[in-house]
């Protein structure tokens, strides 16, 4: 009986070598791009291949948020500097607005696949800034005179900053799934 068993788990090995061998073949006849690593598995009776895709520095979805990041920042600068051209309410809440939508591409742009965390991370990061104006200290208010420090730590705390961050976040995660929803169809 023993012996048998032995027998047994022998065959079963050799079952699994066998396709184990077959996956093996088959996979160095596809040869698998630069992008793409083959991790094979064995289960309880049978052997499985998982491809799974690499994403690099330079995916296209990573390429196609940071060129909304450069869209996005030529957008905020044309609305403050034509802000007399456009009506009034849209030049008093648009750059405030593209700037959020912005750090949501950046934050998309670094984690391409937690969408959630992307917003998440965008409000904060925000909401941080709004809220480090509150520090008035001679250094940074030196560096807020700068123009480029300006642009990124602002002046001064004001609450409709909060929900213009928000309402951009919101526009640009809109636009994101929107995007990703007429991509897959």
């Amino acid at each position: 009986m023993k012996q048998r068993d032995k027998s047994s788990l022998h065959h079963r090995k050799q079952s699994v070598s066998a396709v184990d061998a077959e996956e093996r073949e088959r996979n160095d006849a596809a040869s698998p791009t630069a992008d793409q690593v083959v991790i094979s598995r064995a289960g309880n009776s049978a052997t499985y291949t998982e491809t799974i895709f690499r994403k690099t520095m330079f995916s296209k979805q990573r390429l196609g948020y940071g060129l909304a990041v450069l869209v996005t920042i030529v957008l905020g600068l044309a609305s403050r500097r034509y802000a007399n051209a456009l009506p009034p309410f849209v030049a008093a809440h648009a750059g405030d607005m593209l700037w959020a939508m912005m750090v949501y591409w950046g934050c998309r742009m670094l984690l391409y696949r937690g969408y959630g965390m992307a917003i998440l991370a965008a409000l904060l990061f925000c909401y941080g800034i709004e809220f480090s104006q509150l520090y008035q200290a001679e250094w940074i208010r030196q560096l807020r005179d700068r123009t480029i420090g300006g642009l990124i730590l602002g002046h001064g705390f004001l609450v409709v900053d909060l929900i213009r961050y928000t309402v951009g976040v919101g526009l640009a995660a809109g636009l994101d799934w929107l995007a990703r929803y007429m991509l897959r169809q």
